[in-house]
């Protein structure tokens, strides 16, 4: 059986909180807890484009979604690629964090965490961490642990597992759908921009209830998430290896195709 976990990238003050407050009430109506990267101090001037709500309200906002058993978790810090290196998992040649040094990625990871921490409320403690343009290296991961930072959401498999002392809740998808090309996921975690959907998307918002209606009760969250096998047995290595193969093709395939259509 399938199971699906939703996250919302890149929310700060300036999100589409239009597009946010549609699905938050869709989220409510099923009792679906998704996890939410949070930008703390945002310098993309491309996020920056729709109506802004003061920083007390923002993270009065966020409390509320905690309140509400919502995951929160550290994404960017500024929004902003310093570096040109994917390093890992090879992904986008951009980064905030990777080539960096340890202590620079220390004093940035660790200024996110404590202003998150320290603005939500009931002594809230950072576990989760997506890395931002899904890149990151060995150093990164060894901040997250010596910042008690147990898990992260990436990687292109089919199963949760772990590596470099950190466990990992594999990404697959950008929109809601219940395969990638024909092949079904064990765990499933869809990643939305609700920033690139368009307000007037009826058709998006329609699909995204009709999704979340049929499939609710294997929709998991929070302490679900904690609970999962993360244990590296020799068939689940085999399956995930063959799977970030396939995928792999899949989007050099994209890529190909999008060069000839131009």
């Amino acid at each position: 059986m399938i199971k699906y976990i939703i996250r919302l990238d890149d929310i700060t003050s300036w999100i589409n909180w239009n597009n946010f407050n549609k699905m938050e009430d869709i989220f409510d109506k099923y009792w679906v807890k998704p996890i939410i990267w949070v930008v703390p101090n945002n310098k993309d001037s491309y996020l920056n484009r729709f109506d802004w709500i003061p920083e007390n309200r923002f993270w009065e906002k966020i409390n509320e979604l905690y309140k509400k058993w919502w995951v929160l978790a550290q994404h960017w810090y500024e929004h902003i690629d310093i570096t040109s290196s994917s390093w890992l998992l090879k992904i986008n040649n951009r980064s905030e964090f990777s080539w960096l040094s340890y202590e620079e990625q220390v004093e940035r990871i660790k200024k996110w965490k404590d202003i998150l921490e320290s603005k939500i409320w009931h002594w809230y403690k950072v576990k989760m961490f997506m890395p931002p343009d899904h890149s990151f290296d060995k150093n990164t991961l060894k901040v997250l642990k010596n910042l008690w930072i147990e898990y992260v959401t990436d990687w292109f498999w089919l199963y949760p597992f772990t590596k470099y002392w950190i466990k990992f809740l594999p990404q697959q998808l950008w929109s809601f759908r219940n395969s990638i090309y024909w092949i079904k996921i064990w765990y499933a975690t869809i990643c939305l921009h609700l920033d690139e959907i368009a307000s007037n998307n009826k058709r998006f918002f329609k699909k995204a209830e009709d999704f979340i209606r049929k499939n609710k009760n294997n929709i998991i969250s929070w302490e679900d998430i904690f609970k999962l096998d993360y244990t590296n047995t020799f068939p689940k290595k085999i399956l995930n290896y063959l799977f970030d193969k396939y995928l792999r093709i899949l989007l050099s395939g994209f890529k190909v195709l999008k060069k000839v259509r131009w």
